[in-house]
């Protein structure tokens, strides 16, 4: 259900936005690590989803291609934004 969701509301945001390039943040659960189960608060990391869309694909193609996408990603998870916008000296 999450990847219909997402692939319909990033297939919106194209559509609003007219954009060629679209990076969408998703919000992922923070407590990958044994030590941090006992830990009380609300542990999230943002996942950043870059998208390049095409108008000429079928609907169900892009699903297929943002299901697997989304699932390579995951892998990413643990990877900490603000480290990675450091690293990479992106200005804020």
């Amino acid at each position: 259900m999450h990847m219909i969701l997402f692939s319909a509301y990033s297939d919106l945001l194209v559509m609003y936005t007219n954009q060629d390039d679209l990076i969408i943040g998703i919000p992922v659960v923070g407590r990958n690590h044994k030590d941090l189960e006992d830990i009380i608060g609300m542990l999230v990391n943002t996942l950043p989803i870059r998208r390049y869309p095409n108008p000429n694909k079928y609907f169900s193609d892009f699903l297929h291609e943002n299901k697997n996408n989304l699932l390579d990603f995951y892998n990413y998870q643990d990877a900490n934004i603000s480290t990675l916008i450091d690293k990479l000296g992106v200005k804020k």
